[in-house]
């Protein structure tokens, strides 16, 4: 008789513990544990998003990342599948093998940066500029195809918690798809445009050309190696394999380049609209009549869902803008001063050359900039909503997400070292305009100095 007491008190102690099993599996049921901004933890209900649409960022990416997989820089297995889920990375495929050897040959290219800068002869203000200019270009498309073969696995991780990730104050962007690849498809067709016009420049042509090759005994292909491959030229002597190798490298650190940048914009351009979307949802809900707390403490939540996809996506791409960001700025500097001097702009294609690479490099910039400034102020808007909160709705939560809205820059960072915001682009633009005063009151100088020694006078 006791025994079957304790039976039956032992199946009602397994059917009680089943019971709250089954009752925390219900996502209808379920309340959130997680800590809010890393101080406590709190419990709340989660509701079902208000739209049932999510964001595909695998399928408006995967054209864009296609073309990465063809220069060598993504090494991600699958993207021929339409499914996210099938994305997968293996170190020892073909395009591994390939990506390895790119950064091989790239670091060749740095190091000849390095090595070439001793036999150079620097005559004017302009040239001490531009000596560096080989060095950082390949150094940078070395940066960039190591970064993105070590850590490739965080950008798979990024897109598969993207298609995972649970909003309730949201609504599907309809455009990004098209926002992508019209980005895209304009900077590199712009990229592969302007480098048409670099090679142009350095191809013999012209009635004294012939003369010049005869007097030199070289071929046209031996000039072209001379005048596109300084530094180079001033180590070893031509040969076509080296003149194909100079060629591939100088093509492959262009378009990783410009393929970072696109990256850079295409994440501002995703998480931007992802703040603009909970700012204007949670505005339609929390401020209309009868609201109640349990909605701005589903508002805390989603904020700190997008706080956590922001930083792995930080993780991720603030070492490619730290490097890239701060070689568009060097480069545009030189980019404006090569415009108006008339020591480099000698023929027709070194003009149209000139123009369109700063035009470039300007458009880029500005979209780097706008877009990622955009993230921080869109995820600030919240405070907005906040200053707006009814007293009874004010709880612990809220006004820790207050807090940390006030004391903190939410955004696109380059390794921590900057945020990207509004007051921070006018200050490389005074940057620019700094670097770009010392550099034409050189060329003054040069040029009366050059002016001053001319045999005419």
């Amino acid at each position: 008789m006791m025994r079957a007491q304790r039976i039956s008190h032992s199946s009602g102690l397994n059917n009680t513990k089943n019971h709250r099993r089954t009752n925390f599996k219900n996502p209808d049921k379920r309340f959130i544990g997680q800590p809010i901004f890393g101080f406590v933890r709190v419990n709340q209900p989660r509701f079902s998003p208000r739209t049932h649409t999510k964001d595909d960022l695998y399928s408006s990416l995967r054209l864009f990342l296609i073309f990465g997989k063809l220069i060598g820089l993504m090494s991600i297995q699958g993207l021929f599948q339409k499914d996210y889920k099938k994305l997968g990375l293996r170190k020892s495929t073909f395009s591994s093998i390939i990506g390895i050897m790119i950064i091989l040959a790239l670091g060749v290219n740095a190091g000849v940066g390095i090595t070439a800068f001793r036999n150079t002869e620097l005559l004017r203000m302009d040239q001490y500029a531009w000596s560096f200019a080989h060095f950082f270009y390949y150094s940078l498309g070395l940066f960039i195809f190591y970064h993105n073969y070590r850590h490739i696995s965080k950008f798979v991780q990024i897109i598969y918690n993207w298609n995972k990730v649970h909003i309730y104050f949201t609504q599907p962007d309809a455009h990004l798809f098209r926002d992508v690849n019209l980005v895209a498809t304009f900077i590199m067709a712009s990229a592969i445009g302007e480098n048409v016009f670099v090679n142009l420049r350095h191809v013999p042509l012209g009635a004294e050309t012939g003369e010049l090759l005869k007097s030199l005994n070289i071929t046209a292909w031996e000039l072209y190696f001379l005048r596109a491959n300084k530094k180079w030229a001033s180590l070893a002597s031509y040969h076509h394999a080296l003149s194909l190798y100079t060629f591939i490298c100088d093509k492959l650190s262009l378009y990783a380049w410009n393929y970072t940048d696109v990256t850079i914009v295409i994440f501002a351009r995703a998480l931007y609209y992802k703040y603009q979307a909970l700012y204007l949802e949670a505005e339609a809900v929390l401020l209309k009549g009868g609201s109640d707390v349990s909605k701005w403490l589903q508002l805390t939540t989603d904020f700190e869902t997008m706080r956590e996809l922001l930083d792995q996506v930080n993780n991720f791409i603030s070492p490619l803008i730290f490097a890239s960001y701060g070689v568009s700025i060097y480069f545009m500097c030189l980019m404006f001063h090569n415009s108006v001097n008339p020591y480099t702009n000698t023929t027709q294609v070194a003009n149209i050359y000139a123009y369109w690479a700063v035009a470039h490099l300007v458009v880029r910039v500005f979209l780097v900039s706008v877009a990622s400034a955009r993230v921080s102020q869109w995820a600030h808007h919240i405070t907005e909503l906040i200053r707006r909160c009814p007293a009874e709705a004010y709880v612990m939560e809220v006004q820790r997400m207050d807090r940390y809205l006030n004391e903190n820059v939410i955004g696109f960072t380059g390794l921590d070292c900057f945020t990207f915001t509004k007051p921070m682009i006018l200050k490389v633009v005074g940057v620019i305009f700094s670097f770009e005063v010392v550099l034409l009151q050189a060329l003054q100088l040069s040029l009366k100095k050059s002016s001053s020694c001319s045999p005419h006078k």
